[in-house]
């Protein structure tokens, strides 16, 4: 299985520039959900993540879909949309006054 992906990592390599990755690295990750290094892997140790496919020794990657289809899972679909309440007034009153000059002669 470990060599199917990577043979159809090399086939996504080799394929033109303007086509996009199959697989995403944390860099591809960081870059596209707009977040730091440090979030990017709180983000991939998340319970539900998907698992990563390991490239060597160092290098792991993920599946671009099912990263997507995560991020979707997580989108509130009201989030920009939800109404916010008028301000409430405060339980108490506060009271404005005003500075005291000091006099110049101290």
């Amino acid at each position: 299985m470990a060599t199917d992906a990577r043979t159809r990592l090399v086939q996504q390599t080799t394929e033109s520039a303007d086509a996009e990755p199959e697989f995403w690295s944390i860099q591809d990750i960081q870059f596209n959900c707009r977040i730091g290094r440090t979030t990017a892997w709180q983000l991939v140790r998340h319970p539900k993540f998907p698992c990563p496919l390991a490239i060597g020794a160092k290098r792991l990657v993920w599946s671009r879909q099912e990263v997507l289809l995560f991020l979707d899972g997580l989108r509130r679909p009201d989030h920009y949309t939800a109404r916010l309440t008028p301000r409430q007034a405060l339980p108490y009153d506060f009271v404005v006054r005003r500075i005291g000059r000091r006099s110049e002669d101290s």
